[in-house]
């Protein structure tokens, strides 16, 4: 990833895997806020910013991620897409995790479920307590079902494309103007795989029964697969 740089506070979205898990990825805006270290894993301490109680973390440094924070996004009910906050303090080990409050609201989300052993897509309301990125957020009705479609995902090896070709019919249904912006189609594609944004947003430009509509909004146009 290139060599990071010193900063002291960065703001990032929570994206699906690392919401499940409870997880935090080591990118080059993140990681050099945290300890360097040539052991597999070492400790953080991470405070929360809402009520300044303590958390235990660990950074894996080879898997690139930070781990510790399930039940701090259960405990706050933060959705996919919510923006998270992160400071050091003096303490290189010690850093404040925060997110921006607002008053509880119920808004329209996306929300994914299993219908016959495939994902499928709704809109519900869903209760919203943080500020957040509305086309990364994404909800779930049933993890244990996610699961199972996941895993049968990794058993058969189904390639990128056919994926989003999965994904893509359901997301625009949910629009009254067909379409779904890339972002959407990114943290859907990760309930099925872990897959980072550049291959995904590289299909989307090249493959023909993606059309672009501009804005970062794109439709499917089924009678062009494979042309």
């Amino acid at each position: 990833m290139g060599p990071s740089r010193p900063i002291y506070k960065t703001t990032l979205a929570l994206i699906y895997p690392h919401w499940r898990a409870g997880t935090l990825p080591l990118t080059i805006r993140t990681r050099g806020l945290f300890p360097q270290s040539s052991a597999h894993h070492s400790p953080v301490v991470l405070i929360d910013g809402q009520s300044g109680d303590k958390m235990q973390g660990w950074v894996v440094h080879q898997e690139q991620y930070v781990y510790g924070l399930k039940e701090w996004y259960k405990r706050y009910d933060l959705p996919v897409g919510a923006f998270v906050k992160l400071e050091r303090t003096r303490d290189p080990r010690v850093l404040t995790i925060d997110f921006e409050a607002r008053r509880l609201k119920r808004l329209w989300m996306k929300v994914a479920s299993v219908e016959e052993g495939k994902l499928a897509f709704q809109m519900s309301k869903v209760p919203i307590t943080c500020e957040y990125d509305e086309q990364l957020s994404i909800g779930e009705e049933d993890p244990a079902a996610s699961d199972r479609v996941w895993q049968r995902t990794e058993a058969q090896n189904d390639n990128l494309f056919d994926l989003m070709l999965q994904v893509m019919p359901e997301l625009i249904k949910l629009s009254p103007q067909a379409t779904v912006h890339a972002k959407a189609v990114y943290s859907a594609v990760n309930i099925l795989r872990r897959t980072p944004p550049g291959p995904i947003f590289a299909l989307l430009s090249i493959e023909p029964c993606f059309v672009a509509m501009g804005g970062g909004y794109w439709t499917y146009d089924a009678t062009l697969v494979g042309s």
